[in-house]
């Protein structure tokens, strides 16, 4: 029964990208105009910021994030950004 409760938002947020920037948490604005010109081109449907400088990246379909996956690595002001596949089983701290 839960399960099927969930499967929506599990489905919505499937084609999300976590990311955190390692040694740096720069203001919302920064982070958020940094994805803009990052993956604007990808098809970027909505950032959200959490408080412990991790944000969220949803794509609007699968293909889009995956394109951006298989482009390798992301710098921040010669910073490296970590970015991992969204799943339903993560533990966000």
């Amino acid at each position: 029964m839960f399960d099927k409760d969930i499967d929506g938002e599990v489905q919505f947020w499937s084609t999300t990208l976590i990311c955190h920037i390692l040694v740096a948490n720069p203001p919302t604005n920064v982070k958020i105009g940094f994805v803009n010109r990052v993956w604007g081109a990808y098809g970027v449907d909505r950032i959200t910021i959490l408080d412990n400088g991790l944000f969220l990246v949803r794509f609007k379909t699968q293909d889009q994030q995956q394109i951006f996956l298989n482009n390798g690595h992301l710098i921040f002001d010669n910073k490296p950004v970590v970015v991992r596949e969204w799943n339903s089983d993560m533990k966000i701290r």
